[in-house]
């Protein structure tokens, strides 16, 4: 099973492969406190923000993890993101963890229903 980053667009929102271009964006859509209130891991800054995606960049070469940046096409910005994460290629599955975007309900359907 072959799984990586790909484009996936919706009527609101186009998921794209996360990039350290994404940061700044990224940074001012998570840097309110209570969208971690609830996460195991916080990012305070944006310099955390952007060791946040490398790390997550580095998984994702790994094969371990595959990272989007939810972009809001009304306002052409990344307003969250999303991945999919315990990749098991023998059993052709995966995790989906969703982080904060008011199109997240969206975001998940289009997701889970693009065929392969």
């Amino acid at each position: 099973m072959q799984i990586g980053p790909v484009n996936l667009d919706g009527h609101h929102v186009r998921l794209e492969p996360v990039s350290l271009a994404h940061v700044p964006d990224l940074w001012r859509a998570a840097e309110p406190e209570e969208i971690w209130r609830y996460l195991s891991s916080t990012v305070r800054s944006e310099e955390e923000m952007w060791s946040y995606v490398a790390s997550e960049l580095a998984k994702q070469q790994a094969g371990l993890v595959v990272r989007f940046a939810t972009v809001a096409k009304a306002i052409a910005q990344p307003v969250g993101s999303t991945s999919y994460l315990n990749i098991d290629r023998h059993h052709a599955s995966l995790v989906s963890r969703r982080a904060r975007g008011g199109v997240r309900d969206q975001r998940r359907l289009r997701t889970l229903c693009t065929p392969p």
